[in-house]
């Protein structure tokens, strides 16, 4: 995956994310209003329970109040009330008082309230108090003396007593009568923008049902979940920026770091190159005269024929074969230009189906001047085998390496000496073994042989990237390259390379 991939998947993943906790959020809001209002409906019915007790007790206390029992005097009779309305249980803001026939105040207890003359005997909940939003009026049935007992609640201290807990948040309570019409508590302004959170509960007050009702804005019930989801999405957002971020900064760093082994890469492979023609060019400067000889021997014979005809000498003079030696003497030096020509431009061989008996009889011929002086030269290659990669570079391996042999080897005695190239195929691969009769290579050496610019010869004899170079060519190709001793004396060079398709022959000739 390139660098925009990876950022691209980064986004994308953090997106996702963000996404998932948006969703979250919103999941989140919805329950926390759920549960708001179902706390909120809770609430409220207990506080309805506290105004159904608060009427209950109201209406029992007017029903069986005992009022033969009430002394006569104002005072007394007040004391008297108060403590009739405490053993009913009725609230201490609640006020209770008892009229005389003709409608004066005979006893009164509890908060003051407005009383009215227009009470009906028996009725028990007054609708024009009602009407008024002024007062709910509990009243009893008359005794034998036309005294009646009367408790008032008032409705503005219901406001304050029993719908004030459930303000404290912000809550919008009041109290409706059974036609809708809102008694008491704190009004609500009209929205069509704002979405509201409603609960309710029905307080029995006899023949005069009331209900307790309650509406909240949505927003004001989940100001603290929101604050703490938009500090949870706001981390949310800052992670993606810093993943992002980071994963930019990555990716920069890697780009670098691709860019400098790049040019480390392409500074190596120059090198590499750069060696691979220093040793081409050492190797030919080595080769020369033998190959200069190698020349110079068939084109002096052939000079010399040619001399010979144009003085006057009949081809039967020269004898029968001079025309067979001719072509061959063309041919070797047409050979031998060929490899020279092969070997230069190694570099710009391509990779094809290589013969390798072609390679190898190509860098016994070019080496064959500086050998036969010094030992006995033998190719064996019992079959014919193929293999992939570069027939130029694979010949300067070869080359390489028979003239490390030849350089082993001391002049003088070539019969005691041999270089031999041997060929075995395998399975999946060929192996190529030099094998000379030289001076060997020391033990304690032979671990360095193939590193650039070691050698073991004299100077100006060896610049040591002959054998790196033959390691890097054949690593290339997918084989490999060791050295080990020749018994009972020399070196074998042991060379492994992949089996390629004979079923091209291109590059057949090398």
């Amino acid at each position: 995956m390139g660098s925009k991939g990876v950022l691209r998947a980064t986004a994308l993943g953090s997106l996702l994310a963000l996404a998932l906790a948006l969703v979250a959020a919103r999941q989140t809001v919805a329950s926390a209003e759920e549960q708001f209002v179902a706390q909120q409906r809770l609430l409220v019915r207990g506080q309805a329970l506290v105004l159904r007790g608060a009427i209950e007790h109201g209406e029992v206390a007017v029903a069986q109040l005992n009022l033969s029992a009430m002394p006569a005097t104002p005072s007394a009779a007040d004391a008297w009330l108060a403590a009739q309305l405490r053993a009913f249980r009725v609230e201490a803001w609640v006020h209770g008082h008892i009229e005389g026939p003709d409608g004066a105040i005979l006893a009164r207890a509890g908060a003051s309230a407005v009383t009215h003359a227009h009470h009906g005997i028996g009725v028990v909940v007054c609708r024009l108090c009602l009407d008024e939003r002024q007062a709910l009026v509990l009243r009893g049935a008359p005794d034998p003396r036309g005294r009646v007992a009367e408790v008032v609640l008032t409705l503005h201290g219901l406001d304050r007593r029993v719908v004030g807990p459930l303000r404290a948040n912000g809550v919008a309570a009041w109290i409706e009568d059974a036609r809708g019409l809102r008694l008491t508590g704190n009004v609500v302004g009209a929205s069509t923008t704002t979405r509201w959170l409603r609960s309710g509960a029905v307080v029995d007050s006899g023949s005069e049902p009331l209900t307790l009702r309650t509406r909240v804005d949505a927003k004001r019930a989940t100001d603290r979940v929101r604050s703490a989801l938009w500090l949870e999405l706001s981390g949310a957002a800052l992670s993606l920026l810093l993943a992002v971020s980071t994963t930019i900064q990555w990716l920069r760093e890697q780009r670098r770091r691709w860019d400098a082994e790049r040019a480390m890469l392409e500074s190596r492979l120059a090198s590499e190159r750069d060696a691979m023609h220093r040793d081409r060019l050492r190797s030919l400067g080595v080769l020369s005269a033998g190959m200069a000889h190698e020349i110079m021997s068939p084109l002096t014979a052939l000079r010399l024929g040619f001399e010979l005809m144009s003085k006057g000498v009949g081809a039967d003079e020269l004898g029968p074969d001079f025309s067979m030696e001719a072509l061959e003497s063309i041919d070797q030096i047409r050979d031998l230009v060929c490899d020279l020509r092969l070997f230069a431009r190694a570099d710009l061989s391509a990779r094809a189906p290589v013969r390798l008996r072609t390679v190898l009889t190509a860098a016994v011929r070019m080496t064959g001047a500086d050998l036969r002086s010094k030992a006995r030269l033998e190719l064996d290659v019992a079959d014919d085998p193929w293999v992939e990669g570069s027939s130029g570079q694979l010949l300067q391996v070869f080359v390489n390496l028979l003239v490390n042999a030849a350089q082993a080897i001391t002049e003088g005695r070539p019969a005691d000496n041999l270089v031999r190239v041997y060929v075995r195929s395998r399975r999946r691969d060929v192996v190529i073994e030099v094998i000379d009769t030289g001076a060997g290579i020391p033990p304690e050496v032979v671990d360095r042989i193939f590193e650039p610019f070691f050698t073991t010869k004299a100077e100006g004899v060896g610049t040591g990237l002959g054998l790196s170079v033959c390691h890097g060519i054949v690593r290339a190709h997918g084989g490999s390259i060791v050295a080990g001793p020749n018994a009972p004396r020399g070196t074998v060079f042991t060379v492994t390379l992949p089996t390629g398709d004979s079923s091209s022959t291109v590059g057949s000739k090398g």
